[in-house]
């Protein structure tokens, strides 16, 4: 009777160590899908992301042109102007920086969608005779936060700080 009992209690552990072996065979293949997938699903976002980010290079390079503006420019007053595109993933918008600098140490430096044409942040900066550069204050330095609330600012730094939270 013991006997019985013991090769009863011996098929129902390797039934149970079959099973026990299946469900972690079961639990690997599912991993290795779903890292798979998981892969596949970050490759796919990387190349929209870059995508996005030529489509968005594209349009800054047109609306700099379309705003008078060429690369290695030294005609006029326009000493050099420059700009740099960034799609924002976060704000799913494409910003454009713009800056110039004129005749006589004009700077004028801005943040705008690129599309949309709409300005973010705006520094205007003329040299005042009889002054260091970090003694005159901007003539105009103006943030406008993607809510709308719009703020003045006081210092290139204070501008810099603000740019480069659109276009990181």
């Amino acid at each position: 009777m013991m006997r019985i009992v013991c090769a009863i209690l011996l098929v129902a552990l390797l039934g149970v160590t079959w099973q026990f072996k299946n469900e972690i065979d079961a639990n690997r293949l599912q991993a290795a899908e779903i890292q798979s997938l998981s892969a596949r699903l970050a490759d796919k976002a990387r190349r929209e992301s870059f995508d996005l980010q030529q489509k968005c290079a594209s349009q800054a390079e047109q609306t700099f042109h379309r705003l008078g503006y060429k690369e290695d420019q030294s005609t006029g007053d326009v000493i050099s102007a420059t700009y740099q595109s960034h799609y924002s993933a976060e704000h799913n918008q494409c910003f454009m920086t713009l800056e110039t600098m004129l005749k006589g140490g004009f700077q004028f430096k801005s943040l705008f969608d690129a599309y949309e044409n709409r300005t973010y942040a705006e520094y205007d900066w003329m040299p005042q005779e009889g002054k260091s550069f970090d003694k005159v204050p901007p003539a105009v330095c103006r943030l406008v936060a993607s809510t709308g609330n719009e703020r003045t600012c006081k210092s290139e730094d204070e501008y810099r700080a603000f740019v480069a939270h659109y276009m990181e």
